[in-house]
């Protein structure tokens, strides 16, 4: 389904009248704030991305991309034996941070935080790399959806989120008609929009077995 269609079942859920220029920008902008806040609600399978960050020789804090919400996991990568190697590293927090004593110690990163700004996230690695450690970060992330430029666009989202996203723009819309859609109806809406997000939430995860980990993060640091 384009952008278009989504938008024409949201608009005929939510009732309310007819169908003008105004509730066209409404419903591209419902749509934007519908999977930002998909992004605030966990982690979902498509909106993983994996990147990599060339080290600079005493740089520790390294910007990501402003479409990055967080990120899930580093590991540092050697590749001086001709073959990648990757080398799984801690994540820290802002008081394991703080509490290491010499935060300008040089040599091969072994832990990292992530600090999350309005320009996007900052990644910064411990110790600092040097000359001799300067490789590579593998970056495991999620990053936002796109939004939608036009309603010819075809929506960057699986297609089994498509009705839990309809619904979620149906109440929206709904919303924005508060003056003509019974306040009911919105509950209803809303209702149905919660239950198909949470059916598609539960759908999106990945098929292994559960394992339980101590939390090793404090081993990371000196």
């Amino acid at each position: 389904m384009d952008f278009d269609e989504i938008t024409d079942q949201a608009l005929a859920i939510a009732g309310g009248g007819p169908t003008d220029a105004q509730s066209m920008r409404v419903a591209r902008r419902a749509f934007n704030l519908l999977t930002l806040d998909l992004g605030n609600r966990g982690v979902n399978l498509w909106q993983e991305y994996e990147t990599t960050q060339t080290l600079v020789a005493s740089t520790a804090d390294y910007t990501l991309g402003a479409d990055i919400l967080d990120v899930l996991d580093v590991s540092f990568r050697d590749d001086t034996s001709g073959s990648d190697i990757d080398t799984l590293m801690g994540r820290l927090s802002a008081s394991d941070y703080a509490a290491i004593t010499d935060k300008a110690l040089a040599g091969r990163p072994t832990s990292y935080r992530v600090r999350r700004t309005v320009t996007g996230p900052v990644l910064t690695v411990w110790p600092v790399p040097d000359s001799t450690t300067a490789e590579e970060l593998s970056i495991r992330c999620f990053r936002r959806t796109e939004d939608v430029g036009s309603f010819a666009e075809n929506v960057a989202m699986p297609a089994r989120f498509l009705p839990a996203i309809v619904a979620g723009m149906a109440h929206e819309m709904a919303q924005a008609r508060a003056h003509v859609v019974d306040p009911a109806r919105r509950q209803e809406l809303k209702a149905d929009y919660e239950a198909k997000l949470g059916r598609a939430m539960a759908e999106d995860r990945e098929r292994v077995p559960t394992v339980i980990m101590p939390d090793m993060s404090p081993y990371y640091r000196l």
